[in-house]
């Protein structure tokens, strides 16, 4: 690694859009609603799509017990509409059991410590 290059970080969180600066989402206003009426958990992660990328090569001959997940969270702009990430984390997992095509393990639930923000 160079000098000038830093190792990401994680968590990942986008306060604002980036096309127009709002902060305001639907997904997460939608789950706020739902949230204040006592319909959902208030730690409930409310999205429009949530990603995993699992980041090893699946035809290496070298076995692989753990590899890094990246779990990102997808909402829409309130104000112009822009579909954008407003939140990613990183774990470790054995690859063997993520299932191509299904939500990665670790994928859903509460909202990690420190990402108390997240759907504010």
């Amino acid at each position: 690694m160079k000098e000038n290059e830093k190792e990401l970080k994680f968590p990942k969180e986008f306060k604002k859009c980036p096309g127009c600066g709002s902060t305001k989402r639907i997904a997460q206003t939608v789950g706020d609603q739902e949230k204040s009426k006592g319909k959902i958990a208030k730690d409930t992660i409310i999205v429009i799509e949530q990603k995993g990328s699992l980041v090893y090569n699946p035809f290496s001959m070298i076995a692989v017990l753990s590899a890094p997940l990246i779990i990102s969270n997808y909402d829409v702009c309130a104000k112009c509409g822009m579909y954008y990430c407003v939140y990613s984390d990183m774990k470790m997992v054995n690859p063997q059991s993520v299932n191509i095509g299904q939500q990665p393990p670790g994928a859903t639930g509460p909202l990690p410590p420190g990402a108390a923000s997240h759907n504010n």
